[in-house]
Formats: structure tokens, sequence, C-alpha cells
């Protein structure tokens, strides 16, 4: 479980290499990247300028304030604080990028919640016993260099911008931004939908309009079954 977090970055294809040296080399990017922008994101909320990030921002904080409050470990202080910076980074790196979608949406807290989660379950031991421990236990070898490399994989004060790398990996290599309705006019290839269509309608036609992003032979094949999306999904 220590390095949980590793686990899901490799589904992921955040790193790609094939030893824990490599990972360490892909990872130390990013992270780089997110310090960089939580600095961004502090001064520009500081400033008075920009009032749609500061909708934004005002909209993360509800949304955090009530993010699984029965879930102790996401309800603590320092949850929320790294909860906070990850969407924070989020806006500031949307932004960069000048995605066409919507920075934030309700349900990206949640998706972060459960990125958060894995990466604290994914945190290599401070203790020294407890590391010793572990080591003993594990079924592969691990040298004292391997071990070193280890330790800053799993560092915890990385936690939050590692959080930050899963959930975009999340939102747009996985595509599940898609699941989330956006204004018509961002998003030039959807169909306005109908007044008062049920959001999940909407929703599952997103679906359907990634994969034709991603396989269009089979969205095409799909597509001639004649099945309203939300139908063809059920």
């Amino acid at each position: 479980p220590q390095l949980r977090r590793l686990l899901w970055m490799r589904w992921f294809g955040v790193i790609k290499g094939q030893t824990p040296k490599e990972w360490l080399d892909d990872l130390r990017p990013r992270r780089e990247e997110f310090a960089k922008m939580l600095k961004e994101a502090r001064a520009e909320a500081e400033s008075i300028n920009c009032q749609q990030s500061a909708k934004l921002r005002k909209l993360i904080r509800l949304d955090v304030a009530r993010c699984f409050s029965e879930a102790s470990r996401l309800s603590c202080g320092a949850a929320r604080c790294a909860l906070r910076e990850v969407l924070d980074v989020h806006l500031v790196r949307h932004r960069a990028r000048r995605r066409s979608e919507q920075a934030y949406c309700q349900g990206y807290h949640e998706l972060a919640a459960v990125m958060l989660l894995v990466c604290m379950d994914g945190t290599w031991p401070q203790d020294p016993a407890v590391e010793e421990e572990l080591v003993a236990k594990s079924e592969v070898p691990i040298n004292d260099s391997d071990r070193a490399v280890y330790r800053e994989l799993g560092r915890s004060d990385a936690v939050a911008a590692d959080t930050w790398v899963l959930l975009e990996s999340l939102l747009y290599d996985c595509r599940l931004a898609d699941m989330y309705e956006t204004k018509c006019e961002t998003s030039p290839e959807d169909v306005c939908h109908p007044e008062g269509e049920p959001v999940v309608a909407i929703r599952c036609r997103r679906i359907t309009m990634g994969l034709r992003r991603v396989a269009p032979d089979v969205a095409t094949e799909v597509e001639s079954w004649g099945l309203s999306p939300h139908v063809l999904l059920l």
C-alpha cells in the first residue's frame, strides 16, 4: 500500500519508465510544475483583478467544505487544505492550456478527494523502524539505492502534487471531463441540448461524443443502431 499512488500513476500512464529511478525522472517535473503553479494560484487569490477565477475559487471552497464530510480523513483541515490547493492549481493549469471546456465543474472535487486518499495511502513510511519492517516483508528485494528512490517517490509532502497529477490525467487523458456538463458555446462539437433535458441524458451524449474521438469506427457502428445515448448505456 505504501506505493499505491505509483500503481495508479502507472495505470494512468503518468509514469512510463521501467524502474523506480525512471519513475522518479517522470514524476519530478510534474511536482515542480505543481509547486510553480501553486505560487501563481496563491498570488492570484490575493489579486482583485480576476473576478471569474474568484467566483470559481469560491465555488471550490464551498464544494471542498462539504466534500465527504462523513469521512474523517477527508474532513480534517489538512486534507481540505490539500484539496483546495489541488483544485486551485487545476484552474491555473487550465487557463495556461487555454482549454475550451469549463475550468471547473461541480463534482471535480469528489474525483480529487478520491485521488487524495490514494496518495495519502501510498506514502512511504517516515519512521525508520516501520520502513525496516516493510522492507523485510517485501517479496521483492529492495536495496539501499532503491529505498532512497522509494522515499522520494512516496514523500508525504508531495501528496497534493501527486493528487493533482492523477486528477489531470483522470479528467483529460481518461476523458472523465466529458462526463460533466459545460456551456454549449464552450464546446463547438456539442449540440445544444433541449431546454429541460435531464442532465444524465446530456452526460450520456457526451460519452458517445468522446467515443468518436478515441474510436471513430466503433462510434459509427454504435450510432448506426439508432439508440439514444442514455438507452444505449443502460
